[in-house]
């Protein structure tokens, strides 16, 4: 929960939540460029016609860790949960999605266990720098954020508005099914505070 319980942060935590998603983020950015390079220029009669995609249905499922940054309870160091999404291309390089985020962080302050659950209801917009069997992209979107604190007698409830941005990569298994890896950093509006995590998610997604 976002300062649920306590009015100050750790500034390592903050610290340590940009890192991670430096790290992830320029990593998925700097394999890009030679993804890109191509060993010869196809002719005008080589170039192939752009057209609409087929309707396809692109179903994902996932686990995810959650690195908590700026404006958290300081007992909440490292969270876990799941990722099911629902998306559909809609015109090459991009790719629409809705999906639903579970995170679950715990954790003890002054002696009393402490819990935080996310439920994030997150649409968002899938962007592909290359096509082929190795594809990364670039990923943000905006949502909602259901945030369910417990402390030992008392719950606190909270929706609150989430915008991310990210980046990721897929890999193909086979004709109709990828892995997956993508990070995600959120942007989660609570009253005047403006809290922030890194979320990182890996799993499969399969066409249908």
């Amino acid at each position: 929960m976002l300062q649920p319980f306590l009015t100050t942060y750790i500034p390592t935590l903050r610290r340590s939540g940009f890192i991670f998603a430096a790290l992830i983020l320029g990593f998925m950015l700097g394999i890009a460029p030679p993804l890109f390079a191509q060993t010869d220029s196809p002719t005008p009669s080589e170039t192939p016609t752009a057209s609409a995609p087929p309707h396809l249905w692109v179903l994902g499922l996932g686990a995810s860790l959650d690195l908590p940054a700026q404006d958290w309870n300081p007992a909440y160091t490292l969270g876990y949960g799941y990722s099911l999404e629902l998306a559909s291309p809609i015109q090459a390089p991009w790719t629409l999605a809705i999906g639903l985020t579970y995170l679950h962080d715990q954790g003890v302050n002054d002696g009393f266990q402490v819990a935080n659950d996310d439920w994030r209801i997150l649409p968002a917009a899938r962007y592909f720098l290359k096509q082929g069997d190795l594809r990364p992209y670039l990923t943000g979107g905006l949502g909602l954020d259901l945030q369910i604190a417990s402390i030992p007698g008392q719950t606190a409830i909270n929706l609150d508005p989430d915008l991310f941005i990210g980046a990721g990569l897929e890999k193909s298994l086979a004709d109709r099914e990828s892995v997956f890896l993508e990070a995600r950093y959120n942007f989660i509006l609570a009253g005047g505070d403006l809290g922030q995590d890194a979320v990182l998610s890996g799993g499969l997604r399969d066409i249908f």
